[in-house]
Order: structure tokens, then sequence, then C-alpha cells
């Protein structure tokens, strides 16, 4: 014999459903080839099965006049519902083939006509009481899903100080505080976060048919906390151009001290006259002013843009030592 079972992911495992849940039957759609003594039999298995949950079925002679000739539609199982007070309508149905029976249950929603579980049971070579006590499992297992989805929905309401946190369940975010949701009985961890305040993470186990409630009071991080610690691109721009400046000035100042010395490499023979004076010396007063003037501005406008940068961001230092560049701060 093969079982199988498919159900709506969110039904999960509830309380036992509360006495006069009500639900209508529909009468069971069998094959032209299957005896109607078969057929009875598993219409009564259903009906005791499901009676067996504490189940209030709809009375037949009820169900009779509200149940047209054919409700396959949505549209038609709200309407039977309604007509019945039926929170739930369970439609079954006996295919044989080939030998083999398959016994088909499909539970809908009384106020959405949708299905919300599907259970199928197939035997093999058998007789009329195999059959009906394969409906009867049917039957069972249907039933724990009607108390699943009848037991009152597992509450989590979730608070913040201040609200309009983003809130996480199971890593899957969901919405932002204040928020009521319903979620699964068991285990589950919950986290919210908000911008400018410490993340806050609870685990809770919840019991199924209950409101559980978290209210969290956010704390706010440091005015600086979480930012970042790369220094700004005018800082960076200003350190550089101090670094240029700093150079171009220390190269300017070079060619202003070697200005009119003499070249010793071009120092010797015909070069020298009769003063022992090299008739070659370097000429670099003109470059050395030039490079050192904008060295010096160079180095004005680097440390402009360093002391601006640092306003913005008083963790970091700058300075220009004898020994060169310095920058204090974190990086």
């Amino acid at each position: 014999m093969l079982s199988s079972l498919a159900a709506a992911a969110w039904l999960g495992l509830g309380a036992p459903a509360e006495p006069g849940v009500r639900v209508a039957l529909l009468p069971l759609a069998a094959d032209a080839s299957v005896e109607p003594g078969t057929a009875a039999s598993v219409q009564e298995q259903l009906e005791q099965g499901l009676r067996r949950g504490g189940i209030e079925l709809v009375p037949a002679d009820e169900l009779a006049r509200a149940l047209p000739a054919t409700c396959r539609e949505a549209a038609c199982i709200r309407d039977v519902a309604a007509k019945t007070g039926a929170r739930f309508v369970v439609r079954p149905g006996l295919v044989h083939r080939d030998r083999v029976f398959t016994v088909e249950l499909d539970l809908l929603r009384g106020d959405t006509g949708e299905s919300v579980a599907t259970s199928r049971d197939e035997c093999d070579i058998c007789g009329r009481q195999e059959v009906a006590a394969v409906a009867s499992d049917q039957a069972s297992l249907l039933r724990d899903k009607i108390d699943a989805l009848a037991a009152p929905p597992t509450l989590l309401r979730v608070d913040s100080a201040p609200a309009g946190a983003t809130v996480w369940v199971d890593g899957e975010r969901v919405g932002q505080t204040p928020l009521v949701r319903e979620v699964l009985a068991g285990e589950h961890v919950v986290r919210i976060e908000h911008a400018g305040y410490a993340s806050e993470q609870r685990r809770l186990d919840a019991t199924s048919g209950l409101e559980h409630e978290l209210n969290l009071a956010l704390v706010a991080l440091p005015p600086d906390a979480g930012a970042s610690t790369k220094p700004s691109k005018l800082v960076v721009g200003g350190a550089v151009t101090l670094a240029v400046g700093a150079v171009a000035t220390i190269g300017g100042a070079v060619l202003l001290a070697i200005d009119e010395r003499q070249y010793q490499r071009r120092c010797s023979g015909d070069d020298v006259d009769v003063n022992g004076t090299c008739r070659f010396s370097y000429d670099t007063l003109t470059a050395g002013a030039v490079l050192t003037g904008a060295g010096l501005v160079a180095v004005g406008a680097g440390m402009g843009m360093i002391i601006v940068g640092k306003r913005r961001d008083p963790r970091l230092q700058a300075g220009l030592t004898p020994r060169g560049l310095v920058l204090h701060g974190r990086f």
C-alpha cells in the first residue's frame, strides 16, 4: 500500500480542534467501474473517521439542499460553506484503474474555496473492506490537518522604542515595528534593526495558539559609531598635495643652492681660464625659485585641505615635521 499526503506548508501542527468545527463532506465522486457497495463503504468510513475527531459533519439532507449537481469551482465551494455554516469542505474521490483503487481527498477552506491539503492513498488488488480501511486512514490524516487549521493562530507581536525598526524572523525580513504576524509553533530567531541603534536579537519558543510579545528598547549608538574609518577624499587629496609640495620645495631649495656652482665634469683643459675658473657653471636660479614657490603654494593648499577635512573628521591629525609629512588617525 502506498500513501502520500501533500499539504500547504503553513498548516503546521496545532492543538486539537474545538468540538463543533463544522465540515461539509461532499458525496463521493467514484468511477463508474466502482461497485455501489464499495463506494458506500468508503463514504461511511470517511464520515466515521472525521467524526472521531470531534468534528461536526453537515447532515446529508442539509447538504443536499445547498449542493448543486456539480461543485468544482471555488465560488461553488464558498456558496455551499455559506449555506451550511461549514468552515471546511472535504471533496472525496475514488478512482479504479487496472485493479488499483485510489482514494483522493481534497480539503478546502469554506471562506475562500481554496485547497489547503490533499490526501491520496492507493490500494493494490483490494476488496471492499481493504478500500474502506484506506479511506478511514485518510480521514484520520485529514482530520489532523483540520485540527491544525481550526486551532487559534500562533501570533508574534513585536514592538520597539523607537518604532519603525526592521524585523527579521529566521533570517527573513517580515516588516517594521509595531508588527503582528502569524508564525509556526516552535523555535524562532527574531532580530530587529534600526539606523543609529544597536540591533537586538532574541530566541523565541512559540507555543501553538498563543500570542507572544517582544517589546524592546533599543540602545542608541555613539555619534561616530559605525562611521567609516577611512579618511575623506578631501583629506587624502590634501595629504597628496602636501607631500608633492614638500618634495617640490625641497627640490627648489636644492636648485637654488647649486646656482652658479662650477660644473666639475667639464672643468679641465681648455674649459678652465687663466684664473682657474671653469667656463661652465650651474644656472638654476630661475628654476629653483619657480619650483620652490610652487612647492610652498602646494604645501599651503594641502595643509588647508587637511585642516578642512580634519574639522569634518576630528580623529585625523596631520602636520609637517623635519622628518616629513606626518598623519595621525584611523585608516
